[in-house]
């Protein structure tokens, strides 16, 4: 499958358990350089595009070398992790919920600190399930740190995310905007900035708003703060 330049890359195995694997095993062409090039700079947190400029290899690279480590069941894709990512529960939830193994594995996985002795799997099924309607993390998490203090004050977010996505337990509900012109803007002594149409054409309702961020290489708050500062509205979409 291949991997889009805003998704983030996880690797299943530890990078220098991948790095000595035998071309005996996969084939000749499996590791080339640019995959072993690649290799130590997935860290969990960088999209792709991100993952090319620390990498300093050519973004289609980088791409190719993911696709190849994607195949051979390596490496899994995630969203950049924001507490304003909306993620709905799947079928799958019950499936973690009748085995004791695996709730045990998410723990471990999703709970740090000193906390983690005080929650177990359970606290983290209670929170997948809370996505049952679609949701955002924010939203959750303060819904959460009121009924269930100590799992959240455990919680690590990004690994519970993470882990929901690469499980199958969550999937994400995705913002696709259109950029409307709602006001005239006052004339000013400061230019727009250059970015701003490549902007305002991205968000067409056809584009997710991780793509368009990746695309102009800014956060989302900074991309709408823009689209308000210069007379735009979106009208969004979220499947």
């Amino acid at each position: 499958p291949a991997v889009d330049p805003w998704e983030v890359p996880i690797l299943l195995a530890r990078p220098r358990d991948l790095l000595r694997l035998s071309s005996h095993k996969y084939g000749d062409d499996a590791w080339d350089l640019a995959v072993q090039q690649v290799i130590p700079h997935i860290d969990g947190v960088r999209s792709a595009k991100q993952l090319a400029r620390a990498a300093r290899v050519d973004l289609d690279v980088v791409l190719r070398s993911l696709r190849v480590l994607r195949h051979y069941r390596c490496l899994a894709v995630v969203d950049t992790f924001q507490y304003r990512n909306i993620y709905r529960a799947t079928g799958r939830v019950a499936q973690l919920a009748a085995s004791r193994r695996a709730l045990e594995g998410c723990a471990r996985f999703c709970f740090q600190g000193e906390g983690r002795k005080t929650v177990g799997g359970l606290d983290a099924l209670r929170l997948y399930c809370a996505f049952s309607d679609a949701r955002s993390v924010k939203d959750v998490l303060l819904e959460a740190a009121r009924t269930a203090p100590k799992a959240v004050a455990a919680l690590d977010a990004r690994a519970f995310v993470a882990f929901g996505l690469v499980h199958a337990l969550l999937v994400r509900v995705h913002r696709f905007p259109t950029a409307v012109r709602a006001h005239p803007v006052e004339r000013s002594r400061t230019p727009p900035p250059p970015f701003l149409g490549r902007l305002v054409a991205l968000c067409d309702g056809s584009k997710m708003m991780d793509a368009v961020c990746t695309d102009v290489d800014l956060p989302v708050a900074r991309c709408d703060a823009e689209l308000r500062r210069h007379g735009y509205a979106t009208v969004d979409v979220y499947r």
